[in-house]
């Protein structure tokens, strides 16, 4: 309708003053986990602590097989998907190695292909991610149980089982949290759904933010926020949003 488009309109300009490009995610489903994965492994901080923070992802995911098996799930069958996460980090580590000077937005093409080969490293990846963020909601269940947006959901893991370990499931706002705090970062999702602008300061409009995770304007002593990402979100899909 107009004031929909009205909306998506005024959304778009004020993007362009805040953001100078965007990525966009192929729309299967699993767009939140790619967007993350991208953006994860592309450049993460944009800081001169980048390096100790890719580290830690890298040695947290590195252990993460430990967490994912203490929740329930065989280590046989997720320990290939597991190590192909590990592998992509290692690969990433080693470009970085060689490109100290260059951009970190300066992917080579071969780690560029490879996250967007079909049925390869991404959707290992991906099914990897949401089975941290399972595990990460399974781990404090009394917590999550009551942010579950389906009411007929009665516990976590029936929730888990259902919404967030099969892929093409869209990733709903209890997953996003999960998968934010699970990793120590912050994910801001910049909100273009057609509705009107909101007032922001100096009498200026914008788009409804929301922020989760960690953010280290909250808590600067906490190393652990540092990183963030900005992601956008339209109906049903996520793109990524760089400044």
């Amino acid at each position: 309708d107009a004031s929909s488009n009205n909306g998506f309109r005024q959304g778009c300009e004020y993007l362009t003053t805040q953001y100078k490009s965007y990525r966009a995610v192929r729309g299967d489903g699993n767009c939140y986990y790619r967007a993350f994965l991208f953006a994860l492994v592309e450049d993460p901080g944009k800081t001169s602590t980048t390096t100790d923070q890719f580290n830690r992802i890298s040695q947290y995911v590195g252990g993460s097989i430990e967490n994912v098996v203490k929740c329930g799930y065989d280590r046989f069958t997720i320990d290939m998907f597991h190590e192909e996460m590990v592998d992509l980090l290692s690969s990433v580590a080693k470009e970085r190695e060689q490109k100290r000077t260059a951009s970190y937005l300066s992917m080579s093409t071969s780690l560029y292909d490879r996250l967007n080969e079909e049925n390869g490293t991404s959707d290992y990846c991906v099914w990897f991610l949401r089975v941290i963020t399972a595990a990460y909601l399974k781990s404090d269940p009394g917590r999550f149980v009551h942010f579950l947006d389906d009411p007929s959901y009665i516990d976590v893991a029936t929730y888990c089982s259902k919404e967030i370990e099969p892929m093409g499931k869209e990733c709903s706002m209890v997953g996003v949290l999960a998968l934010a705090e699970a990793f120590g970062i912050n994910v801001d999702i910049e909100y273009m759904d057609g509705r009107s602008l909101v007032d922001g300061t100096s009498g200026t409009k914008k788009l409804v933010k929301h922020s989760f995770g960690r953010k280290h304007d909250d808590n600067p002593s906490d190393s652990y926020s540092t990183l963030s990402i900005t992601l956008l979100y339209r109906p049903g899909h996520y793109d990524i949003l760089y400044k």
